[in-house]
């Protein structure tokens, strides 16, 4: 997903409900990506917590895929 897109849409999504929407989201997405190319894939992600240059909080996964 685009980071323009993503920073427009997280608003949307209660502050509080940010952790559990991009967990979702990355799981939905690495799931989906693999299996419509018909591979199955264990996966892994960190969740990282930054502040922004304007001290907003941001979260972003850092992910490892391995077919098997």
């Amino acid at each position: 997903m685009s980071p323009a897109l993503s920073r427009i849409l997280i608003v949307l999504i209660p502050e509080q409900e940010h952790r559990q929407f991009i967990q979702a989201l990355t799981e939905y997405i690495i799931e989906g990506y693999y299996a419509e190319r018909g591979f199955t894939v264990a996966y892994a992600y960190v969740m990282h917590k930054a502040l922004t240059h304007n001290w907003r909080p941001t979260l972003w996964p850092t992910i490892v895929t391995t077919l098997i």
